[in-house]
């Protein structure tokens, strides 16, 4: 609004042009490289071992790339939070000065003695009035400042959100080919032989590592692929493989002459009666076989649930396994390469310490997923209170930074406290 008394501060106005100039520069770098890496893994078998290398270097410079900004835009959304007290005070000595009884003239009644004594000169009425309407414009401008940036922030925030589950995924998938290549190694190196391997489960019917087929389902609530559209009764076009798929009985435009059911391959991904499923079983539609029947569909959340759990017990059996220490110690050096700053250096750097907006400044701790196997851990962080109290607690991650997960559990502060 146009004020009279005081200029727009336009604070609002340059936030949107920071906050859009951070997300059109790092944001659109970390889209590109993350959905990069989620290609690379959105499929059966994984890449070779120093490109997995090479995707767990960039995925750890894309969450602190993503960290980065997060935390820049928690100090702009930590503003209103400021404000908001101060414009509570004017609002109430707003309220209480208009209702002072303030006397435009003292006098006695009429009479022959009577008339006024004393009177305020015009101009000070006048000026009283202007601070209260100079009040009004303030308060009216603090107003709409705090919702201006509310409004400015929420489409970023929300952009963070996907991009950050995006990378979590990845980083589950990233380490089911780390573990895939620390095997092959052992394999090649004979220290482990096909037949160990085969006892342990960890192989399928064609003779390949399980990691290898995880990645469709760990990625499959963050992919962007919808059907595959390599089977020539696929009703989908090249222009509709960067989206799911709708989930179809007839094939309207077959070359059959009647029509032809439509053949779904496994990790096709397709959307029905607004839910979406990945398809764990090649089959033809037909009615018998609607979404979400359990043989041939699960829903996207619950493939990444089950790749997850599959992930753990697949490392568990590598764990718990007859397999020579030598061999398990050599395993673990290739899947466990977390950056650590050193032991007892913690309670000395100040990386391990965060002051929220609520002033309270919080210990960070990093722990171990106790539902990890030691031979290749999963790390999550906590924020403490100066009372003893875990806080907060970050996302459990397979991150070799701690700076990722310290970054995070920061974040998390920020956001929820501002």
């Amino acid at each position: 609004m146009p004020y009279v008394n005081i200029p727009d501060s336009g604070l609002h106005g340059t936030i949107a042009k920071i906050v859009g100039k951070m997300m059109g520069g790092v944001m659109s770098k970390v889209i590109q490289n993350s959905t990069n890496i989620t290609n690379s893994l959105n499929r059966k078998g994984c890449p070779t071992g120093p490109e997995t290398d090479r995707l767990r270097k960039k995925l750890n410079q894309n969450q602190k790339s993503l960290q980065q900004v997060q935390s820049r835009i928690s100090k702009f959304k930590a503003i209103p939070g400021k404000l908001k007290p101060p414009l509570g005070g004017l609002k109430a000595a707003l309220k209480i000065i208009l209702t002072l009884p303030i006397p435009q003239g003292i006098g006695i009644p009429p009479g022959p003695a009577g008339g006024l004594i004393i009177g305020l000169p015009i101009n000070i009425t006048t000026k009283y009035a202007d601070t209260m309407h100079l009040l009004k414009e303030f308060i009216k401008q603090i107003d709409e400042i705090i919702v201006a940036i509310e409004a400015v922030l929420d489409t970023p925030s929300a952009s963070l959100k996907s991009l950050q589950r995006n990378l979590g995924s990845a980083d589950t998938a990233v380490k089911c080919c780390e573990i895939e290549a620390a095997l092959q190694k052992q394999l090649d190196n004979g220290d482990l032989t096909q037949t160990d391997i085969d006892d342990l489960g960890l192989s399928d019917d064609d003779g390949d590592l399980i990691f290898s087929s995880l990645g469709p389902k760990l990625l499959a609530s963050v992919s962007n692929k919808g059907l595959t559209n390599s089977s020539k009764d696929s009703l989908k076009s090249k222009s509709d493989l960067n989206k799911k798929g709708k989930w179809l009985l007839k094939n309207p435009v077959s070359s059959n002459a009647d029509g032809g059911d439509i053949i779904y391959l496994v990790n096709d991904q397709v959307k029905y009666n607004n839910v979406e499923y990945i398809c764990i079983k090649e089959h033809t539609s037909s009615l018998e076989n609607i979404p979400p029947t359990a043989e041939f569909w699960s829903t996207l959340d619950s493939a990444v649930s089950k790749g997850v759990s599959d992930l753990l017990s697949g490392i568990r059996k590598i764990e718990d396994s007859n397999i020579n220490s030598n061999t398990k110690d050599l395993i673990r050096g290739l899947l466990d390469n977390f950056a650590n700053i050193g032991e007892g250096k913690a309670g000395i750097n100040s990386k391990f310490f965060h002051t929220g907006p609520d002033g309270v400044v919080y210990e960070l701790r990093i722990k171990n997923d106790p539902q990890a196997p030691p031979i290749a851990p999963r790390r999550y962080a906590v924020a403490i209170n100066p009372d003893g109290a875990e806080m907060f607690v970050g996302d459990k991650s397979f991150a070799s930074d701690v700076e990722v997960l310290l970054n995070e559990i920061k974040f998390r502060i920020d956001n929820q406290l501002s």
